[in-house]
């Protein structure tokens, strides 16, 4: 059950969004940076761009410290990482990233109803509260389940020990009827 939840972007995603306390009224306002026609809308572009950067532990949207680096944070924001690197490493680092841009896309789109691209206020309220709560009730049963194990192995471990002992004092009583 947890390596299924582990693996489900939404509820990963959720539980992500649920522990940075994002506000789901301000997702729109502050991820959105679409201008015309889908001004005050959320894209699928700046929904990936937030939700990678939550993932890396940054704010979700670049800093005005980042903005004022220019190229140099926007490598630093797609994990491009100056240094030598095996092409192999390079590749599977890639292979991931386009994996978890795929995934958060899918997500994304879950909540796009009308598959333009973009989520007004209302669908992006509706898509941030969701996710939160199933991320949520994940986690808590998660937490259950974990517990629960918990307790069924100290029990096999007390039952355990008690097996032991009993088969210890039978092998006394009857290497002493032996004795005699």
């Amino acid at each position: 059950m947890v390596a299924d939840m582990n693996q489900r972007a939404d509820l990963r995603f959720g539980a992500l969004l649920q522990a940075r306390g994002v506000k789901a009224a301000q997702v729109v306002v502050t991820w959105g940076s679409s201008r015309g026609e889908h001004a005050g809308e959320l894209s699928k572009e700046d929904f990936r761009r937030a939700v990678i950067r939550l993932l890396k532990g940054l704010p979700p949207k670049l800093t005005k410290q980042e903005l004022s680096g220019g190229a140099i944070a926007k490598g630093m924001e797609y994990g491009v990482q100056h240094g030598v690197q095996s092409a192999e490493v390079q590749m599977r680092a890639q292979a991931s990233e386009a994996a978890l841009e795929f995934e958060i896309d899918g997500v994304f789109d879950m909540f796009d109803a009308d598959r333009g691209g973009y989520l007004d206020a209302g669908e992006a309220l509706t898509m941030i509260k969701t996710l939160q709560c199933t991320g949520d009730k994940a986690a808590k049963d998660r937490r259950f389940k974990e517990y629960e194990a918990r307790a069924v192995r100290s029990k096999a471990n007390r039952l355990g020990l008690l097996v032991r002992e009993a088969v210890r004092s039978s092998n006394a009583e009857h290497h002493s009827t032996l004795a005699c």
